[in-house]
């Protein structure tokens, strides 16, 4: 999935954030999981994030237009990778690509979006940041 983050990659505060929330959320809610450590190491946890997408195509959208111009954002890792010792670190990695890959390629494995989505919600295992440039919301 994408190319990892280069040492020379800013730090940004909502990936900081982001991750923090994304590991206490985990460790919180799967915090009784401990003995079943063969459903921990297969367990996907997602985390998911609209970007403002407006810039980063070949012919930008116009200032004038007035809308939403998005696209989705996914970090995944496994439950245990998280719930584990350097779990905050590898969620910093894991949302930083996901971050580096929609600057490079807004629309990446957009044809995939419905079934990734509808995969998620079934299986329940997603934090989900939402918000709206134009709403301050």
């Amino acid at each position: 999935m994408g190319s990892a983050p280069t040492p020379h990659t800013p730090l940004y505060k909502f990936v900081v954030t982001c991750a923090f929330v994304w590991v206490s959320l985990v460790k919180a809610k799967h915090r009784d999981d401990d003995n079943d450590e063969e459903g921990e190491e297969v367990k996907e946890e997602y985390f998911r994030f609209a970007a403002d997408c407006r810039d980063r195509f070949e012919y930008p959208v116009p200032a004038t237009y007035f809308g939403n111009c998005l696209t989705k954002c996914y970090a995944v890792l496994k439950r245990k990778e998280l719930k584990g010792e350097g779990g905050f670190l590898k969620a910093v990695k894991a949302i930083a690509r996901a971050i580096t890959d929609m600057k490079t390629e807004p629309l990446q494995g957009a044809e995939n979006w419905r079934a990734l989505l509808r995969k998620i919600s079934i299986l329940g295992n997603t934090v989900l940041v939402t918000g709206s440039p134009n709403f301050t919301v």
